[in-house]
């Protein structure tokens, strides 16, 4: 038994890869129980922000980065039972290391699997604070969490890079210092559209020309906010399709606020036929007066008028402003008008012309 168990494979005896495998196993078996417990441990540091209901929530999120943590660190123990074999650095080329280019490409994938842990307690302690913030109807709050959590995630994954330049390939400080210095400028270039972008989420967060939940127009496109990112803007359209629209063109294409209006303004023109006796158009005016000024909600401008005489007809200009924001009311009291000045016309016997 002794000499099966010394038995040499790859400058490792048998006995070593026995406890190799034994730690793979194991993590592959028990990786879901152990991701449990770590996250029912890290969990308890939130339990005070948050209730039952978000603890789901949290596990769902670190289930799976816990379990591979487990994996990656099971596989660090599996490895420490073997050497390394002289074999296989003799089998690659003199100039590489190979030893040293599995060992920086395991830390790498260490340091990915941490950033992904804090990225989603990041995402969890965002979904807490929008919550909250939801509850409380803060709607400016609720805006700035996911602009936030996209800003702070980009700042670690930013010091992770560094962090790996400076542990993995044992740079110094100047040498990462000029590495970011050049990979910045030349970021810089390639992305100056996002950059703008970026630029342009902070000029949306400060002047709030817009919240999230407010309905604006833009290039013609109508919809309700639901995000403001890091780079673009989500807008839910009134056929329930998504789209995104770059913050840049947001802050330099002045979109309107339709949720920010305190009233709506409507024009009716239209054409009665040129042979309509006068006596009858100057009442049919005055009725259409008269109903607007009886109307509570409405304010007129101008008293409706005679705009022209051609061969097109008679043109008609009434013009009002609703005081009120909401588009049923606006949309109903508009039918209402149209419908009365057809009755108007029908009682007045004119006839409506159509403009050639």
């Amino acid at each position: 038994m002794d000499k099966i168990l010394a038995y040499q494979i790859l400058d490792n005896s048998l006995s070593r890869w026995i406890i190799f495998f034994a730690f793979v196993l194991l993590a592959y078996f028990f990786k879901k129980y152990i991701s449990q417990l770590l996250s029912a441990i890290v969990y308890k540091l939130f339990r005070r922000l948050t209730s039952e209901n978000e603890a789901k929530k949290f596990h769902y999120l670190m289930h799976k980065p816990f379990e591979w943590f487990v994996v990656y660190t099971s596989v660090y123990f599996a490895f420490k039972a073997l050497h390394f074999p002289a074999s296989l650095q003799e089998m690659a080329r003199e100039e590489v290391d190979l030893s040293f280019l599995l060992h920086a490409i395991y830390r790498a994938i260490g340091y990915g699997i941490n950033t992904w842990i804090i990225w989603r307690i990041i995402d969890f302690l965002a979904f807490i604070f929008y919550q909250k913030f939801s509850e409380n109807n803060r709607h400016v709050d609720r805006q700035i969490v996911p602009f936030f959590k996209d800003s702070i995630k980009v700042l670690v994954a930013v010091v992770t890079i560094i962090i790996s330049l400076r542990y993995i390939f044992n740079l110094n400080n100047t040498s990462i210092l000029s590495t970011i210095g050049f990979s910045a400028v030349a970021i810089g270039l390639a992305l100056k559209e996002t950059i703008e972008n970026i630029f342009g989420s902070f000029t949306l967060l400060l002047d709030k020309p817009f919240i999230v939940g407010d309905t604006i127009r833009f290039n013609g496109i109508e919809g309700t906010v639901e995000k403001v990112g890091f780079r673009s803007t989500k807008l839910r359209t009134l056929d329930k399709s998504l789209i995104s629209v770059p913050n840049k063109q947001l802050v330099e294409g002045l979109p309107d606020n339709l949720s920010g209006r305190l009233c709506r303004r409507h024009e009716i023109t239209f054409y009665l036929s040129v042979n309509s006796k006068s006596d009858s158009v100057k009442k049919l005016l005055q009725e259409i007066d008269r109903l607007l000024k009886s109307h509570t909600l409405i304010k007129i401008e101008k008293a409706p008028y005679l705009k022209s005489i051609s061969l097109d007809g008679l043109e008609i200009w009434v013009a009002f402003t609703l005081e009120t924001a909401e588009s049923t009311v606006f949309n109903a009291t508009k039918e209402e008008i149209h419908l009365a000045i057809l009755r108007f016309i029908e009682q007045e016997n004119l006839q409506l012309n159509e403009r050639h």
